[in-house]
């Protein structure tokens, strides 16, 4: 590993991590946006690139809403009980 992120601060770290999840979704979107070209002609409704898109990067609310479920069926799957909150 680079000497460069040992000196890093965890700020700068999750900085570098968002500017690449900005990059990548940038560069689906392009791919994206020529597959729904590419496809077009074969379907008789032509698919767009949001839907495309859709399953590569869900919203923030969905992950949230997915881990919930997710967790919900665990607990219900070993018997488990939601702690009382305060």
């Amino acid at each position: 590993m680079p000497d460069q992120f040992e000196k890093l601060q965890p700020h700068e770290f999750y900085k570098l991590i968002d500017g690449y999840e900005a990059r990548e979704k940038e560069n689906d979107f392009k791919r994206a946006y020529f597959t729904s070209w590419l496809i077009a002609p074969h379907l008789k409704e032509p698919i767009t690139v949001q839907q495309i898109m859709k399953p590569l990067h869900e919203s923030r609310e969905d992950q949230l809403k997915k881990a919930a479920e997710d967790r919900n069926i665990l607990l219900k799957e070993f018997g488990l009980r939601e702690p009382e909150r305060k």
